[in-house]
């Protein structure tokens, strides 16, 4: 509630009013009568309300905010309620299949020693996600964090970001691989001069193809190939046509 009231207050920025779903029902009405475009926010309990998916469109970019370890685990016995129990980012991917999902990972707080980070490490390699956004901790001059002992270094944390960054590769190169032989939209933009054409799938997958000028600003049907040369991005293998 607290981020939809912040973002809600930035919709010229935005171009478009970000609107809040209150219910899971409320949110699947949203998602299905929805194309394209549009900012949701929700909380990360109305992926646990229920078992059928909330959509199966591409065309959706989940971001996650402050993750706790409760939204981790695949399915486990809860001890409390003495009933199975999935973890709630698991619960997100059965729910939006097809979806492109990132998270925001803070590296080398005060007070991050070396078994937390693994532990937290750990944690993320299990989650079933598509890409991280990974950042420094930075010192904050008048902050109550500045009173907490264990200070991470600047090698220190560079270090554990770059294991993350590497993580992060490994998790967008497997969400990638779901998709080969698949047919996508594609919107292509103008290449630079001697590179190959790109353009992002609705679930924000690159692809790469030889320049075409009647496809440039387009979205267009292609069947899916395999990785470019330096894997960051797939191939168009067959183009189908154009969308519009």
């Amino acid at each position: 509630q607290q981020l939809y009231g912040q973002f809600g207050r930035c919709k010229d920025f935005l171009r478009t009013e970000p609107v809040n779903a209150t219910s899971r029902n409320e949110l699947i009405e949203l998602l299905k009568n929805r194309q394209s475009g549009g900012i949701i926010f929700t909380t990360i309990q109305k992926f646990e309300e229920g078992n059928e998916p909330l959509s199966t469109r591409k065309n959706i970019i989940v971001m996650t905010d402050e993750a706790h370890r409760s939204q981790y685990g695949d399915e486990h016995w809860d001890t409390k309620t003495e009933t199975m129990k999935k973890g709630q980012a698991l619960k997100m991917r059965e729910a939006l299949p097809n979806a492109f999902i990132g998270v925001d990972v803070i590296v080398g707080t005060r007070g991050e020693t070396e078994e937390l980070f693994q532990q937290a490490y750990n944690f993320i390699k299990g989650l079933d996600i598509s890409q991280l956004h990974v950042f420094s901790y930075s010192e904050r001059p008048g902050t109550q964090a500045l009173r907490l002992g264990g200070a991470v270094s600047p090698a220190e944390k560079h270090r554990r970001s770059r294991l993350l960054i590497e993580l992060s590769e490994e998790k967008r190169l497997a969400f990638y691989e779901r998709f080969i032989g698949s047919e996508a939209v594609v919107l292509f933009e103008k290449p630079r001069s001697g590179m190959p054409m790109g353009g992002f799938t609705d679930n924000y997958i690159r692809v790469e193809c030889e320049p075409r000028k009647e496809l440039v600003n387009r979205l267009v049907r292609v069947r899916l190939g395999g990785f470019n040369e330096d894997k960051s991005a797939l191939l168009a293998a067959e183009i189908l046509g154009n969308e519009y």
